[in-house]
């Protein structure tokens, strides 16, 4: 390397005097940088001269040519005589910073003064360590991403829409490393999953007369870039654009994954209930689920145990996230009530036989579906018929037309047949349970 000196004014050589070479990403200075540097000349004591002043590399250094390069300078003088001045150029930036001291060691010195823009004219000597060298070794990464990974011009496979490939290349003693950027002027979706009824946007970037298939009315067109997509079953939409010298194909897959099904109470549509009961709601979703219960009552799980009447919707979500929902009406009917002082009234009577009317014994205005007795005389149904002969006492069932019933104990008597009906309650029934 060489350096001019424009005027010497110095008496005493310069001790120790050394040059250190790295590559920077940096454009401008603000402080020393100490770190990673190559020392091309070896300490030696150097004498200046006017005009160009040589300084041979002891150690060679390699350079791409386009990388900036910063340089470090220093000497080590027990003593100071007078300065020589060097010819600089002005640049746009701080590219200089400096320091000086008197007994000190110039390479150690870490507090610049006031960084400069006047940047020493340097000049070198050098040798294209590339010519006449018939072997230029090449190694690409990641090499499957190449047909041949070693050769200087390789073909790149599968290339993404923005990919890096570092390269290093050698030739005799010197290596050069680079990384080569390629970006394509396309891009198109990645593969994706949705669940059934969802949408997707389709993207095809870049390129010209875009063309979308299939067209089976699952695509809102055909003809643009970024169609959007709702299909009904996993399907591969396969795109073609146009670009200046050739034309592209890809392939978008989008996975329809199912929802997931929950029936409630075997998908009935409403639970109706005796009055007093509790109503169970039962589904067949998967324990794996997320199942969340709203209405009047909530709770989570495969089933819910509720007390009160109104609409319930059970919301399952499976693990690939996709969600449904099943409703299910809970109703409580009422029980039948019976009047003991009607039933006394129709049992009263001056004759052999009385028919008892069931029906009339409900006073609460629910429908009469039949009526069970337990060790009836003669009769059961929807009346019975009652003689003489046949007092005692009889348990009775009132069902009602909703399947809900009350219980009765009923006391027939000789003479005139005079009934009482005393501890009545209600029992529950379920409303498909058969009586005989």
């Amino acid at each position: 390397s060489e350096v001019v000196v424009r005027s010497r004014a110095s008496t005493a050589p310069y001790n120790n005097f050394r040059v250190a070479i790295k590559p920077t990403t940096l454009t401008a200075l603000t402080t020393f940088d100490n770190g990673g540097f190559v020392q091309v000349v070896n300490p030696y004591s150097h004498t200046t001269q006017l005009g160009w002043n040589t300084h041979f590399f002891d150690t060679p250094f390699c350079w791409d040519g386009v990388t900036n390069l910063l340089f470090e300078v220093c000497f080590d003088n027990t003593a100071f005589t007078s300065d020589d001045d060097v010819a600089t150029s002005i640049t746009s930036t701080n590219t200089t910073v400096f320091d000086f001291a008197d007994f000190a060691a110039g390479c150690a010195l870490a507090a610049p003064l006031l960084p400069s823009n006047q940047r020493p004219d340097l000049r070198f000597n050098y040798e294209n360590l590339f010519a006449g060298i018939a072997t230029i070794d090449a190694a690409w990464s990641p090499t499957a991403s190449f047909v041949d990974a070693t050769v200087e011009n390789p073909i790149a496979l599968n290339v993404g829409s923005t990919s890096q490939y570092p390269i290093i290349l050698t030739a005799g003693s010197c290596t050069t490393i680079d990384t080569v950027n390629v970006t394509l002027p396309y891009s198109f979706s990645d593969d994706t999953t949705v669940c059934a009824g969802e949408s997707v946007q389709l993207e095809a970037n870049g390129g010209a007369n875009h063309s979308w298939t299939p067209d089976n009315g699952t695509l809102t067109s055909t003809t643009i870039p970024n169609p959007v997509a709702t299909p009904t079953t996993t399907t591969d939409y396969v795109v073609s654009i146009d670009l200046a010298n050739c034309s592209v194909t890809d392939t978008v897959t989008v996975v329809v994954d199912a929802l997931p099904v929950a029936a409630i109470n075997n998908g009935v549509a409403e639970e109706d209930v005796c009055d007093g009961a509790n109503a169970e709601l039962v589904s067949d979703a998967n324990s794996s689920w997320i199942n969340d219960w709203t209405g009047p009552e909530t709770g989570s799980g495969v089933s819910l145990t509720v007390t009160t009447e109104g609409s319930y919707v059970l919301t399952s979500t499976d693990g690939n996230g996709c969600v449904s929902s099943s409703t299910i009406l809970v109703s409580f009917n009422d029980n039948p009530i019976l009047d003991p002082d009607m039933v006394r009234n129709i049992l009263c009577c001056n004759g052999d036989e009385v028919i008892v009317d069931f029906a009339s014994l409900i006073t609460n205005g629910v429908g009469f579906g039949e009526a069970f007795w337990d060790n009836s005389p003669s009769a059961s149904g929807a009346s019975a018929t009652v003689s003489s002969n046949e007092d005692g006492t009889y348990d009775i069932l009132v069902v009602s037309s909703d399947g809900c019933g009350t219980n009765a104990q009923v006391t027939f008597q000789t003479n005139c047949l005079n009934l009482d009906i005393v501890d009545i309650d209600s029992t529950v029934l379920g409303a498909s349970e058969d009586y005989t």
